[in-house]
């Protein structure tokens, strides 16, 4: 379901790594890193998102007649740090779950791009569901993705904090599942899928629901060690399936310098 950017963010999925840590809490624990490399392709991901699909020969026309629409679309002037270095790791976010299985036809990304620059919107930031062949939906497994990133210089505690918050039953419960539940229906008739199929995703509300819970925690490189600390403390989980992913991502601190 995600529209723009589609190439490069399966070339940022094709180049991911991951490494498998011991379980704690209830939690499956991952370690991925996001080197300079992997730095340029997730940058390359989000420019081309914010473009929505503008090539070379479209934007040399509407510059003849004084359209700058590259600079329209990015609005580089009206961009808010804190909500770039997000949307860049919620795409890396997306790009994993492509590493789970899924494909971007799968994936719904409710908040990237922005509709503004400067403000942010409420919500899951990656979710992603497979339809089985059981009528009654328990075959169908629903993936939710919280994203949070810390550019704090001393601790992790924070980020570790608000990921583990966000994917509590409490966040999550019956009222606020449901209203997700309802847009991402929406979406799925949206993209062509039947309506009777669609509909199964309000199955996802029941407590034998096939549903895992991602955590995503990024913080600069220089922090990792911290991160990797702060899952000896982590709570245990409310979830049967639930992920914990420690991002390791170079110079994140200055990623918003280096965006479009």
């Amino acid at each position: 379901m995600l529209s723009h950017g589609r190439h490069e963010i399966e070339a940022l999925a094709a180049a991911l790594v991951s490494s498998s840590d011991p379980p704690t809490s209830g939690w499956d624990v991952e370690t991925w890193k996001v080197g300079p490399a992997l730095r340029a392709l997730a940058i390359a991901c989000y420019k081309a998102v914010l473009l929505g699909d503008m090539d070379d020969a479209a934007i040399n026309i509407l510059s003849t007649w004084g359209v700058k629409v590259a600079d329209l679309l990015i609005a580089p002037y009206s961009k808010n740090d804190k909500l770039t270095r997000a949307d860049v790791v919620e795409l890396l976010a997306a790009a994993m779950f492509l590493r789970d299985g899924f494909t971007l036809d799968d994936l719904f990304l409710p908040n990237v791009p922005k509709m503004s620059r400067k403000k942010s919107e409420s919500g899951l930031d990656v979710i992603g569901v497979l339809f089985g062949n059981d009528l009654e939906g328990l075959e169908d497994l629903l993936h939710l993705a919280s994203v949070k990133h810390s550019i704090n210089k001393k601790s992790a505690a924070d980020v570790r904090w608000k990921v583990v918050d966000s994917l509590s039953r409490k966040t999550l419960g019956q009222p606020y599942m449901t209203t997700q539940l309802r847009v991402l229906n929406a979406r799925l008739k949206e993209q062509g899928v039947d309506a009777g199929v669609a509909r199964r995703v309000y199955y996802f509300l029941r407590d034998d629901s096939n549903v895992r819970v991602v955590g995503v925690a990024a913080v600069d490189t220089d922090l990792s060690s911290n991160l990797d600390s702060q899952v000896d403390v982590i709570p245990k989980t409310e979830w049967p399936q639930a992920v914990f992913r420690k991002v390791s991502f170079d110079h994140l601190r200055d990623l918003a310098d280096d965006c479009p």
